[in-house]
This record gives C-alpha cells, structure tokens and sequence, in this order.
C-alpha cells in the first residue's frame, strides 16, 4: 500500500487533471469500479480493529489485502493485524504508528488470522505463524508528502489505495474510495 514511510521512495504517480476529480469520482461509482467494490465482490471485508488501538497496523494490513484481490484474486485467507501489532506492541493494547507497522510488515508479514485470531494479544509466535507470515509480507510503497491531496486523489482514482493517519481522530485508515463534496473541494482549492 502506499503511504508515508521514513525509508520509501517518493510517490512517482502521474496526478489525475482535478477539473476531471467529479466526473471521474461519478463514474467510478456508476460502474462500480472503486477498490472497495472488488473487495466487495471477491468477499474482503475492511478490517476491524474492534475495541483494540491497533488501527494503525490494520489499515496497512487490510492493504495488503486489498492487493490481493486487485492481482486476479489472490486472496485466500483473511490476515491478522493483531499478529503484527501484538509482537511490535509486546502484547500491550497500545496506539502505535503506521510507519512502524508498514516497516515490520515488509520485513517480517503477517499470518492469516486462522493463525492469530482478532483480538489476540498475545505474542505467541509459532513456527506455523513464521512461515505463513512470510508468505505475505508488503515488498513496495511510496510515500506521500503530508499535504499532497492531489497524489492521494489521483492514487485512490487509480485503485491504489492509501494508508493515512488522521491527526485529528488519531487514527490511521485506508483510503479506498472517494465522494466528491463540491463545497469543500472548492474551498481547499481557492
């Protein structure tokens, strides 16, 4: 998934023309085509971090997901965040950071949540969970500069989703679809 990483190589995605953001936002809507619509057909729910603070490793981890289902329907098996986080984390419940969790996905994955169930904080790490944690593990990204709404715009529009943190909720998403708010796009854009 694409978002913000110490170590990641700037975005290098051409930006979609934004006198074309509400038209093209329509017409991804009509024909069904966002990300969140081939989820939906290949059965990929979003993740739920339910009353856990590990928003942060699920929405990477609902990306690679996603990834899944955009390469012909590889998915197989839905993926444990609370694997990940549950290591970084030392089996604390704790609020964390994307960029850390992107980072500990790329070098050690995931394993499917038959293997670490939702929920399960605890750091049992099996040579079961090792091995299928190496099976899926993030190989590339880019990284956004903070205030490049028109990279994340034209991503999204490309069916790349973007992993955001959202300072405001202190929440990390991944940003999979868009609505087009005529009010707000004008007054961001003068």
């Amino acid at each position: 998934p694409i978002g913000g990483l110490k170590c990641a190589r700037r975005y290098s995605g051409v930006n979609a023309d934004p006198t074309l953001y509400a038209d093209r936002i329509a017409q991804k809507t009509r024909d069904r085509s966002w990300v969140t619509d081939i989820c939906d057909d290949f059965g990929i729910i979003p993740k739920n971090q339910q009353s856990s603070n590990y928003c942060w490793g699920h929405a990477p981890t609902h990306g690679m997901e996603v990834y899944y289902a955009l390469s012909n329907n590889a998915f197989k098996k839905p993926l444990s965040a609370f694997y990940s986080c549950a290591l970084i984390k030392g089996g604390r419940n704790q609020g964390g950071s994307g960029i850390v969790s992107v980072e500990w996905l790329s070098t050690n994955g995931t394993c499917s949540e038959e293997l670490h169930k939702p929920m399960d904080f605890s750091t049992r790490n099996s040579p079961e969970a090792v091995a299928n944690a190496a099976l899926h593990k993030i190989t590339e990204w880019e990284e956004f500069d903070t205030n490049d709404h028109a990279g994340i715009i034209s991503s999204v529009l490309s069916n790349i989703p973007v992993t955001v943190g959202i300072p405001a909720w202190g929440h990390e998403i991944l940003i999979t679809a868009l609505v087009y708010d005529k009010a707000a796009y004008s007054w961001n854009n003068g």
